[in-house]
């Protein structure tokens, strides 16, 4: 593993902390949304900064000594903008389960959080929104998991299908997102 490498994971790794220690900071629903709407303004910084990186390389000489540094320097800017992409989706995700809870949980909460006073009010319904879309989110993992163990089965009881899966696997690969590969990857072993 090279030095860049191992820079680039502690920077990625610094910003998924300080983004997870800015969420418990939160005391409202309106510093929760003023959150979200930071990440993504630091995303959009961050593609505009990715952008610029790219218009400099495409300038570049193939062989050009400049190009290694800014080459890192655009993975780590996309590297950045895809946690703070990720860290807003989810924000979001509490933010509408804390809005218009659609789980027992948020529901159960939404009936005892007008009985108790307004400090312990708003963590409990952020906590309850969290819980609820943490519990969508392994629900869908699960989901995603069954259905990638269906296509192991049938690929395995089916001569025909296999053949047209693996006719078509590189499509399956340049559609799948990174989580997507890593569960059928778990599921399949």
């Amino acid at each position: 593993m090279s030095i860049r490498s191992v820079l680039a994971r502690t920077l990625v790794a610094a910003c998924a902390a300080l983004a997870l220690l800015t969420l418990p900071a939160c005391t409202s629903l309106e510093e929760l949304i003023a959150t979200r709407d930071r990440a993504i303004s630091q995303a959009d910084d961050l593609d505009r900064e990715a952008t610029q990186i790219e218009q400099a390389l495409a300038a570049l000489p193939p062989a050009d000594p400049q190009r290694p540094p800014l080459e890192a320097a655009l993975v780590q800017a996309r590297q950045a903008r895809d946690l703070y992409d990720a860290d807003a989706a989810r924000l979001s995700d509490v933010i509408a389960q804390a809005q218009s809870p659609t789980d027992p949980i948020a529901q159960a909460v939404g009936v005892v959080a007008p009985f108790l006073p307004v400090p312990a009010r708003t963590p409990l319904v952020l906590g309850a929104a969290l819980v609820g879309t943490l519990l969508r989110m392994h629900r869908l993992r699960q989901g995603l998991t069954s259905v990638a163990r269906g296509f192991e089965i049938a690929k395995r009881d089916d001569p025909d299908f296999k053949a047209r899966f693996t006719a078509n696997a590189p499509t399956f690969r340049a559609t799948q997102t990174p989580l997507a590969r890593r569960i059928i990857e778990h599921a399949v072993k």
